[in-house]
């Protein structure tokens, strides 16, 4: 049935007018909501297979006292490609352990693939449900344990705002904080769901205690 779909929306694309109207077509085919107005859209198609491995002992989130140990799972760590308005596609591990909250109340972190710089921890507001809406792609955000609670903080994309003590994307690397290297705009024109790896796995449980500095 979802091959028939895909053939049909193919030979009505020109018809629609563009990509975006054989994209909803599919979506309404297969039962998948429209993504919010606010979300963020991906222009280039996602990487087409996992990243390489992290490395063998993942570092610890930045923070002022050690961390509990985290227990690494199989490489890659099971995720999917994730597009987002501060990095771009990055590789978006489900495990809670690649999740760090800050006790501070600085904004949350994440352990993620960043294909600019490989395997890093990262500012990351979508935990909270700050800043546009990543484009999760057709797996959604459903698997990870964040998503709609925030560990306590969610505010739902509201607007594409960020919260009070936003201070801007970064990545942590040689022991400190560091501008992405470019900027990645959203779309301003609505493009078909693009192709992205997935993967399945339980989560760890996650550290806390970082503040970004």
């Amino acid at each position: 049935m979802k091959t028939l779909a895909l053939a049909i929306a193919a030979a009505l694309a020109p018809a629609l007018g563009s990509a975006s109207g054989a994209g909803a077509l599919l979506r309404m085919e297969l039962g998948q909501a429209e993504p919010p107005p606010d979300a963020v859209e991906a222009p280039t198609p996602a990487p087409p297979s996992p990243p390489p491995p992290p490395p063998g002992d993942m570092p610890a989130p930045p923070q002022d006292q050690p961390a509990a140990a985290v227990q690494q799972p199989a490489p890659p760590p099971p995720g999917q490609w994730v597009y987002t308005a501060e990095y771009g596609w990055v590789w978006m591990p489900y495990g809670q352990a690649y999740t760090n909250v800050p006790a501070g109340g600085a904004p949350p972190n994440m352990y993620i693939y960043y294909p600019t710089v490989g395997w890093c921890w990262a500012v990351a507001p979508w935990v909270w449900g700050w800043g546009p809406t990543p484009y999760y792609g057709p797996y959604g955000p459903k698997r990870y344990g964040w998503y709609g609670n925030g560990y306590g903080h969610w505010y739902g994309y509201k607007g594409g705002a960020y919260g009070t003590g936003w201070r801007g994307a970064s990545y942590y690397q040689g022991g400190q904080w560091k501008a992405p290297p470019r900027t990645y705009p959203a779309p301003t024109r609505a493009s078909s769901p693009p192709k992205a790896a997935h993967g399945s796995g339980s989560g760890h449980a996650g550290s806390h205690g970082a503040e970004h500095r």
